[in-house]
């Protein structure tokens, strides 16, 4: 089971979207949804409840636009999404995000209120009273998995936990767009999750925990997935014009060039299971920039559909 930990925001959302089928709890993918664009979340948890779809909704969203966005989110999620749209749906958890601030009540308050809903923790970060956290989590029947950090959790705080557990790793490591390495390893967690004794993993597609705003580039990269040995690499398409944050169009353009020169050598590197490689192609020929959200979406599609084609 996948589990990629999606943060709200328009076009994640729409990668998720765009890979709709391939969604499933047993074999499939099961996203983590943490709210950032609130109409967005609402949309897609729609989309997913009206095709019978499970997912994982966070309650307590750490990033945000601001402070005050992130407040208003806290106090829309239950009136405005899950008391309302998803009042009658039961195939989705509702998660909670525990981190060293977090105070005791909040967990025992996030269990109370919700004793007739399936439910999750996501440990951010090790909790300072682990015999609190064992003894509340271990005695919460309807807590149905604990979601794990790799890089900010210990092996013995997890093995404190009896409930079935995802492992969540940081694998996309952020630079200047001009300094990313043209192939850089990604991760082996498909092949070794289950060594380890947990039931899914996950990751933050092309993207990593840390937020970032966004801001005009001074070089376009196009970021895709694929598998070598077993194990998934990340392959880079970087514009030559970086000097300036002028001309995205442009960037976009010397980037896609050089991925649709490399299909032609190597026509089968991503086939058959990416549609978004068909569309970046689309892009290529027809010369035509769609905005980097656009870009943001076929290459977290692009990953999903790899992850789903070699690992489920």
């Amino acid at each position: 089971m996948y589990c990629p930990f999606v943060r709200g925001r328009s076009y994640d959302l729409l990668a998720i979207k765009d890979c709709i089928d391939s969604i499933d709890e047993h074999n499939g993918i099961l996203p983590i949804i943490e709210p950032f664009n609130f109409s967005a979340v609402v949309n897609t948890c729609k989309k997913l409840k009206k095709n019978g779809k499970p997912f994982i909704l966070i309650v307590n969203p750490l990033v945000g636009k601001t402070q005050e966005d992130i407040i208003e989110i806290k106090k829309n999620i239950y009136t405005n999404l899950i008391d309302k749209f998803l009042l009658e749906y039961n195939n989705y958890y509702i998660a909670y995000q525990i981190t060293t601030n977090t105070k005791r009540t909040e967990i025992i308050d996030f269990i109370m209120k919700n004793k007739e809903r399936k439910i999750v923790f996501i440990h951010l970060n090790v909790y300072n009273d682990l015999n609190f956290l064992t003894t509340t989590l271990n005695s919460a029947e309807n807590l149905f998995y604990n979601v794990f950090l790799e890089q900010k959790v210990s092996e013995d705080y997890k093995d404190n936990f009896m409930s079935k557990k995802i492992l969540v790793t940081d694998c996309f490591h952020r630079t200047r767009n001009a300094d990313y390495p043209e192939n850089e390893f990604f991760s082996d967690l498909p092949i070794t999750y289950s060594k380890k004794g947990y039931d899914g993993f996950g990751d933050f597609l092309i993207e990593t925990l840390a937020y970032s705003k966004g801001f005009a580039p001074y070089a376009v990269t196009i970021h895709l997935t694929f598998v070598e040995s077993n194990k998934i690499w990340i392959k880079r398409f970087i514009s030559t014009s970086n000097t300036t944050n002028k001309d995205i169009a442009g960037k976009f353009l010397e980037a896609v060039e050089k991925l649709g020169e490399f299909i032609k050598t190597n026509p089968l590197f991503f086939s058959p299971y990416s549609t978004a490689i068909e569309e970046y192609i689309k892009l290529y020929k027809a010369g035509h920039f769609p905005q980097l959200g656009t870009l943001k979406r076929l290459s977290m599609r692009h990953h999903l559909q790899l992850i789903k084609f070699y690992y489920l």
